[in-house]
């Protein structure tokens, strides 16, 4: 297996991977690969098809995900004692909302007292005889 070669530039050191066989194209021709990475670590590929260069990509270096600072959360300053406000307030209901209020009062009654389910029943579990070892198999 050929190893990658190293090559001066003026920016740095790029590294030169060796030529893959990337297999034949429809016309028979042999496709092959190369990369080079640049010191920035961005990478070029290079593609051949018969000895000759097709294709060209440039990928730029992955991008830092930058990290979220955390948010101080301040605790808010304790409430101080004020005196309550003094004030009584009468509701004057009409006939027919004093009907509709007392029926949906009966119908909270109502469903407070009924019982929840208590989820899905299943049957017994079948209890059969294993051939081979003897034991018994529970089966749901």
């Amino acid at each position: 297996m050929p190893k990658n070669e190293k090559v001066k530039l003026t920016d740095g050191v790029a590294v030169v991977k060796p030529v893959k066989k990337l297999g034949n194209n429809e016309d028979g021709k042999l496709v092959q690969n190369m990369e080079v990475i640049n010191p920035d670590k961005s990478t070029i590929t290079n593609r051949f098809v018969d000895g000759k260069m097709v294709d060209q990509n440039y990928n730029p270096k992955k991008m830092k995900v930058k990290k979220m600072r955390k948010k101080r959360v301040s605790e808010g300053k304790p409430m101080k004692a004020a005196p309550m406000p003094n004030y009584t307030s009468k509701l004057n209901f009409s006939e027919e909302e004093k009907k509709i209020m007392d029926r949906q009062e009966r119908i909270n009654k109502y469903n407070k007292s009924k019982k929840k389910s208590k989820g899905v029943k299943r049957g017994k579990p079948r209890e059969t005889k294993n051939l081979v070892t003897g034991k018994t198999n529970i089966i749901r």
